[in-house]
């Protein structure tokens, strides 16, 4: 699979979650091995993950709940 920088941002989140077929992976295994650009968001795309795990766990404030779930019943009507 010909991957190109536009459709690699395409694939970032299921080539993470492990979720491309295997001709898609090795398509943007082999674009980031040909594009230091997109190697390097790659990269940068990894660490914010990794970084994102390793923060504490709070409770999604009163104020924020309620806005969202009143932009959830919006939606749904």
């Amino acid at each position: 699979m010909n991957v190109t920088c536009r459709s690699l941002h395409d694939f970032l989140c299921d080539y993470f979650g492990g979720e491309l077929c295997e001709e898609s992976a090795d398509g943007v295994k082999a674009h980031m091995a040909s594009c230091p650009p997109c190697a390097l968001l790659v990269q940068q795309y990894e660490l914010t993950i990794l970084i994102g795990k390793r923060l504490p766990l709070r409770p999604v404030p009163d104020r924020l709940l309620e806005r969202l779930k009143q932009s959830l019943g919006q939606e749904q009507q």
